[in-house]
């Protein structure tokens, strides 16, 4: 049957380096594989990692291919979520 649910994380580096085209692809790559076989999909953006305008762009992008959430990180990085990263994502 598989898994209910996925987290992705997005290829940092390649929304550092600003390939706005690889990182819709990605993101939209798991969201369709998920609405398939009828999982939820969960982006990981990492804000800890991204500048603003970052933030808001995968956000934008995340919601634009249809992903069911976007997180703000692992965990495993140099730091959570703030306040700020969230109004910046529910924006």
């Amino acid at each position: 049957d598989g898994a209910s649910e996925i987290d992705m994380v997005i290829n940092v580096g390649r929304v550092k380096s600003q390939d706005w085209d690889f990182v819709l692809r990605d993101i939209a790559s798991v969201v369709g594989v998920c609405k398939e076989r009828g999982a939820i999909c969960k982006v990981i953006i990492e804000t800890s990692l991204l500048n603003d305008e970052e933030k808001v762009a995968v956000s934008k992008l995340s919601a634009l291919v249809g992903a069911d959430f976007v997180k703000t990180s692992t965990g495993f990085s140099t730091g959570g979520a703030t306040v700020s990263d969230v109004k910046l994502m529910a924006d």
